[in-house]
């Protein structure tokens, strides 16, 4: 075997070296920002739930506190 054969196999293994790695971490790159989407997707689910959650707690609160209010004017009534 010649020395530019051996020359050339070395290139050519090198070469295909490099774009074996090149494949890998484009993967993991992808992988990774699917990933990141995902985390982005059950962030904004949480956050809806969250807001969801805030507007049944005001609800609620606002319902108790008229409640309140109509039992506490029930009560002034009968003390007069």
């Amino acid at each position: 075997m010649t020395d530019s054969k051996f020359n050339n196999i070395v290139l050519t293994l090198f070469i295909s070296l490099l774009l074996a790695m090149s494949a890998w971490i484009a993967n993991t790159v992808s992988n990774n920002q699917l990933m990141l989407i995902k985390q982005q997707v059950v962030i904004a689910q949480v956050q809806k739930d969250l807001m969801l959650f805030r507007t049944q707690l005001s609800t609620i609160r606002t319902e108790y506190v008229y409640e309140f209010d109509k039992r506490l004017t029930r009560l002034e009534d009968k003390l007069k």
